[in-house]
This record gives structure tokens, sequence and C-alpha cells, in this order.
């Protein structure tokens, strides 16, 4: 289960956090993020054109993490992570603390 995806938040999500099938939570952090969104695709536009033109609208994230990979045991855990990226400057959908925190670690290992 996903906690929060990059595409959330209208693709302004800078972690991706998911229930792990190994244990625990998992958060990817983004290494770039778009900087004024998503570009559209175009009418004719092959998705090899508006995939190389999604990747041309991203700017590198030049914060401590940007690109880092976490697993936190608990729900708790990981909600003092995200928190923690949030005060360096990611952006962390409050939606994706509210699911943690309605979340147990008994929830997490079935």
């Amino acid at each position: 289960m996903a906690f929060v995806r990059w595409s959330s938040d209208d693709f302004k999500s800078d972690v991706y956090v998911y229930s792990d099938v190994n244990g625990g939570i998992t958060t990817m952090v983004a290494k770039s993020r778009y900087k004024d969104g998503p570009p559209a695709r175009l009418e004719g536009e092959t998705l090899l054109e508006w995939i190389k033109k999604m990747g041309d609208a991203q700017v590198a994230i030049d914060l401590e993490g940007a690109g880092g990979i976490y697993n936190d045991e608990t729900p708790d855990l990981c909600i003092a992570r995200l928190e923690t990226l949030r005060e360096v400057g990611f952006h962390v959908p409050e939606f994706a603390l509210d699911l943690l925190r309605e979340v147990n670690s008994t929830d997490l290992e079935t």
C-alpha cells in the first residue's frame, strides 16, 4: 500500500512512501522535482518526446537527503522522518502523515 506517490498533490510530492513487503515502511526521497508542474502531453507528441520533455522540466533538489531511501519499522518512526524531511524543505503532503497516523504496526504485518 502506498501512503503517498510522486504524482500525489499534483506531482508536487517529494516523497514516495509505501508499506514494504520486506517489512516496515519505506520512504524514497526525490532527487528532482518539476519546476512549474509536469508538462502536458500535446496532440501528436510521441510518448518518448513527452517523457523527454518531462525530464527537461525537472530541476535538481539541493537538500540534504535528496535521493535517499529509508525504511522505518513503525508508522510513528516514519511520521518523524517525514516531518524532519519537511523541515529541511521537502514537500510532504499532509494527507500522507494523516494516513500514517491511522495505521498501526500490526496492520503492516498482513
